[in-house]
C-alpha cells in the first residue's frame, strides 16, 4: 500500500462532522462571557480592498484579514451558509480574496440586497477580489 493511501484511509477515519464542531465551538463560547475580541475597523478606499462578511439581507460587517470567526460567531450557522466572504490586507496589492461557505446549498445564488451591495461597493474591491467575483458569479466583460 502506498503511503499515500495510508494517510488518505487514517485521515478518513478521524473526520468530523463539521457542524457538530462548529455547534461545540459555539456552545464553548457562550460560556465564555469573559472574551469579547475586537474587530479591526477600516474606511473604504478604492481599488484597495475590503475585508468582511456581506450578509443575506445586504449587510456588510468589516473586520480585519483572518478576524471572520469573530463575526461569524454572531451570525446564525445556517444564515453564514448564504454569506458572502471576503479578505484583503487592505493595501490594494492584489492579493484579495472572494468566497463561499464550504456548506453552500447547491445552485448558491446572491440575494438582492447582496448583488446590490456588490454593485455599490465594486469600486473598492482589489483587483484580484474583482476577478473572483467576476469568475465565480459569471459577470465577464465587466469593467474593472
Amino acid at each position: 500500500m502506498r503511503i499515500i493511501d495510508i494517510s488518505l484511509k487514517k485521515g478518513m477515519g478521524i473526520s468530523v462532522n463539521h457542524m457538530d464542531v462548529i455547534h461545540e465551538y459555539l456552545d464553548f463560547r457562550k460560556q465564555q462571557q469573559k472574551y469579547h475580541p475586537k474587530v479591526t475597523d477600516y474606511h473604504f478606499q478604492l481599488g484597495r480592498g475590503v475585508s468582511g462578511v456581506l450578509t443575506p439581507d445586504g449587510v456588510f460587517h468589516k473586520c480585519g484579514n483572518a478576524e471572520h470567526y469573530i463575526i461569524a460567531e454572531s451570525i446564525d450557522p445556517i444564515v453564514q451558509h448564504a454569506c458572502l466572504y471576503f479578505s484583503s490586507t487592505l493595501v490594494g496589492d492584489a492579493s484579495g480574496v472572494v468566497s463561499l461557505s464550504p456548506f453552500r446549498k447547491a445552485g448558491f445564488t446572491l440575494t438582492k440586497q447582496q448583488e446590490q451591495w456588490v454593485t455599490e461597493h465594486i469600486g473598492f474591491f482589489d483587483h484580484s477580489q474583482k476577478e473572483m467575483y467576476y469568475n465565480i458569479f459569471g459577470k465577464k466583460g465587466c469593467s474593472f
